[in-house]
């Protein structure tokens, strides 16, 4: 059996890792009850995890069932509702030894544990498990969760990549075919005439946030580094001639509209609820809001590109599954167990099929019960084929400061309607300030010949 495998493996992988079983976290139940539910003999995992609700409670129903099926462990799942929170948290129970055994984040948090050897290197109990083919994941994802080296530090668990719902009454209405929509400026016309129709307040809403932007940015020929690595670049012509354009969009032409601010996914719920409700053409998402929507009513395309001649660029985001070293030995193999359970194909389809985000394991293809799902639900394998071209957004190497310049960018051209050369501009500076404080200097070619030393 695959469990009684890893035991054995983990054991020779990570014989070295372990201390003292942490205490119950702070986010735990009462720790009688939670005792309580412990199977006798059963090795407890802590297990963090952060989502919205539909998310939550698939995610705690799979995790059940692993519970149910088999006796050796028992895997406590402590939830939050983002994962920012979810990583601040992670941080304050390792200083206080109360951190869980296995938690989910995104690949630069998870990366920088690594860096400071919170985690346990996977690359030696996954290559010498028989039932792991590395070649089965969509490398989009399962590169996230590669070291420089090639080692593997953590495993993807799903995909994220933000694509376009319409709503079908909207574009009916307006004479609009999702077909012929292929660049930004053909939704930009799509939108204007949904919004002039008089029957909708907007044409587009794109989500709150960076990240859409971002990906219209890139597919502009932008980047936001240099090849070097050494220059923060979110401020060339191609980003701007973008970021402006959603500017006018949203506060000049108002064919567009962004919900902001709200407590957790409030702003979300508010812009999936106006094109549910016919107040909006349709709104740029997370694949994840799938299981929120209602496919009478809405439709799903990929990204376009920026213009004609362009290439769609979106980024896709693994959350990966990390196991953390300061764990002892049971626990670290009772985690690996439920990460091998959680990526294998039942699993992977549960998840997809009840939240719409990604499955990262491609064998889900060739399950009946996802055929069947996308027999009925014909657009629900979309975020799958944009992932087949996506790519990953670069590391952020100043730990988090340039990603938070670019937040705090879209925010100013999103709600506070502020010119896009100024703004990114500014973003620019402080970004390049950050990456000039951690980067080697660059050191002076050595003269031949000559010099007080020779």
């Amino acid at each position: 059996m695959i469990l009684l495998f890893c035991v054995g493996v983990l054991v020779m992988a990570l014989a070295a890792c372990g201390r003292a079983d942490p205490p119950p976290t702070p986010e735990a139940r009462d720790t009688a009850q939670a005792e309580a539910e412990l199977p006798t003999n059963a090795t407890r995992v802590d297990f963090w995890f952060a989502g919205s609700v539909t998310p939550l409670a698939v995610m705690r129903d799979i995790v059940d069932t692993f519970n149910a099926s088999q006796e050796t462990y028992y895997v406590k799942m402590t939830t939050f509702e983002t994962f920012p929170e979810l990583y601040r948290r992670v941080n304050a129970a390792i200083a206080t030894d109360t951190a869980p055994d296995v938690v989910v984040l995104e690949r630069d948090p998870s990366n920088e544990l690594r860096q400071k050897g919170l985690t346990v290197d996977l690359t030696q109990v996954l290559r010498r498990d028989p039932n792991f083919n590395p070649s089965r994941f969509l490398p989009v994802y399962y590169n996230q969760g590669l070291s420089g080296d090639g080692n593997i530090f953590a495993m993807p668990l799903y995909g994220t990549t933000y694509v376009m719902y319409y709503n079908k009454a909207a574009f009916a209405a307006a004479g609009i075919d999702p077909a012929d929509i292929h660049t930004w400026h053909d939704l930009a016309s799509a939108a204007a005439a949904i919004r002039d129709s008089e029957l909708y307040e907007y044409g587009w809403e794109p989500m709150w946030g960076h990240e859409g932007m971002i990906d219209a940015a890139l597919s502009n020929g932008g980047a936001i580094y240099s090849e070097d690595g050494r220059t923060v670049t979110i401020n060339t012509p191609e980003w701007v001639e973008v970021w402006e354009a959603f500017r006018q969009w949203i506060h000049e032409e108002k064919t567009m509209r962004v919900h902001s601010g709200g407590y957790g996914w409030e702003s979300w719920d508010h812009t999936r609820k106006d094109v549910l409700e016919g107040r909006a053409g349709g709104y740029t998402g997370s694949s994840g809001d799938q299981a929120d929507l209602d496919f009478g009513l809405v439709g799903m395309m990929e990204q376009p590109a920026w213009d004609d001649g362009d290439e769609a660029r979106p980024g896709a985001r693994a959350l990966l599954l990390n196991v953390l070293s300061t764990s002892d030995l049971e626990r670290q193999t009772g985690a690996y167990a439920l990460i091998r359970y959680l990526i294998d194909v039942p699993a992977q389809v549960r998840w997809t099929v009840g939240t719409g985000y990604i499955a990262v394991n491609q064998g889900v293809l060739d399950d009946a019960e996802y055929q069947s799902h996308l027999s009925r639900n014909p657009d629900a394998d979309v975020p799958l084929l944009q992932s087949a071209h996506a790519s990953a957004y670069p590391p952020d190497p100043t730990g988090g400061t340039i990603r938070e310049a670019i937040i705090r960018a879209a925010d100013r051209i999103q709600i506070e309607n502020l010119p896009a050369q100024e703004v990114l501009d500014e973003a620019q500076r402080a970004a390049q300030k950050a990456l000039d404080a951690i980067l080697p200097p660059i050191s002076e070619p050595v003269q031949e010949g000559g010099g007080a030393d020779s």
